[in-house]
């Protein structure tokens, strides 16, 4: 039970442990022959350590996302069958964090409240945000207009004032 139970907590550890790209980069592969998809095909069934974006297929080319340490390794086997590599993202970790949604900025009352265009924003901020304009507007209110799928409600912002 005492080993159960340690290895159960080694498992979540790892599980909340922020995964690193550091290093990784993404390989275009030029079309494939059969030879070399076939080859991919079983390096895919035989590594967790490369990463398929797309499926390898005679004829077609695939991206493949490949830490650092197996890069030359790589590029070298896929040489040897004839198949050019092109590296289609440099280095994935900094491209995560280059396009990770900035974090949310507290309203401070009495502020206006203000949204980010550029970034994804879940459905609470959505809600919180036409909230806020209904409530800095006599022209605008709330209409609930039902449940999602996942049972969250939807609402919508009317504006009732004309011209």
């Amino acid at each position: 039970m005492k080993l159960f139970l340690a290895t159960l907590t080694v498992l979540a550890a790892q599980a909340m442990a922020k995964t690193s790209y550091d290093g990784y980069q993404v390989l275009r592969t030029s079309a494939l022959t059969p030879e070399a998809s076939a080859m991919l095909r079983e390096l895919q069934l035989t590594t967790n350590s490369i990463d398929f974006w797309r499926e390898p297929a005679t004829g077609m080319s695939t991206d493949i996302n490949t830490p650092p340490e197996l890069l030359a390794g790589l590029k070298e086997m896929l040489a040897s069958k004839g198949v050019e590599v092109s590296t289609m993202i440099e280095d994935v970790e900094k491209l995560i964090q280059e396009t990770k949604p900035a974090a949310k900025a507290a309203k401070s009352e009495g502020e206006r409240y203000t949204m980010d265009w550029n970034d994804y924003h879940d459905h609470d901020t959505l809600n919180e945000f036409i909230e806020a304009l209904a409530d800095a507007n006599d022209f605008a209110s709330i209409i609930p207009i039902g449940q999602s799928y996942e049972g969250r409600e939807m609402k919508v912002l009317a504006i009732t004032k004309a011209g």
